[in-house]
């Protein structure tokens, strides 16, 4: 039986009311600790963080259930980019694509702010290709060792949870996204396929 979005929006809203309590023990359990115990108090401090960071786990898995929740729709390559002044190589705009336009356009808005938030004035440029559409989004600012694990999220990363979401609404449309490095600046590309061609 495969899953349906409401179903995960289900799990994901009887998952949170435990780990919301559990939080709250943990916090109740450090302070207690702060008085009595104060060696101990930290390790309850790093179990809160651990909750706290599941709880963020949880709240991308409502978004992802949004994402898959909201239904495509025959769209043009101009109106993917429009939301975030893209520019489109002549002809290219309207080329057929079929999206959830929601959810596409949120992802190309939150590789620019992410891009931004790291220091960098990141431009969209799309165009057609043989596969389908073709969306850089750079510079995303300095580029990491592995830039595909950002995509992965990785601890510790401000930001990685916009780049996961954008991956999943693209991923969402039978498409694709890329993390490159390119002469140590982080750049993006998303791949949509053709409406044509699915």
């Amino acid at each position: 039986m495969p899953v349906t979005p409401s179903v995960l929006a289900a799990l994901r809203h009887a998952l949170a009311d435990p780990l919301s309590a559990a939080a709250v023990k943990a916090e109740v359990l450090a302070t207690r600790l702060d008085r009595e115990a104060p060696a101990l108090s930290p390790r309850a401090r790093d179990v809160g963080a651990d909750l706290a960071s599941a709880g963020r786990l949880l709240d991308l898995l409502a978004a992802v259930a949004a994402v898959a929740e909201e239904a495509p729709e025959e769209s043009t390559l101009s109106s993917l980019v429009a939301g975030v002044g893209g520019e489109i190589g002549a002809g290219d705009a309207g080329l057929r694509l079929r999206v959830r336009p929601s959810a596409a356009g949120l992802a190309l808005r939150r590789l620019v702010d992410f891009g931004t938030a790291r220091g960098s004035a990141p431009r969209v440029v799309a165009h057609a290709s043989p596969d389908g559409a073709e969306v850089l989004v750079a510079p995303l600012g300095p580029a990491s060792s592995a830039p595909e694990k950002l995509l992965l999220l990785p601890r510790g990363v401000a930001g990685a949870d916009e780049l996961f979401l954008a991956r999943a609404a693209v991923e969402a449309d039978g498409g694709s996204l890329r993390l490159t490095d390119r002469g140590g600046v982080l750049e993006a590309r998303l791949l949509w396929p053709r409406e044509e061609g699915r």
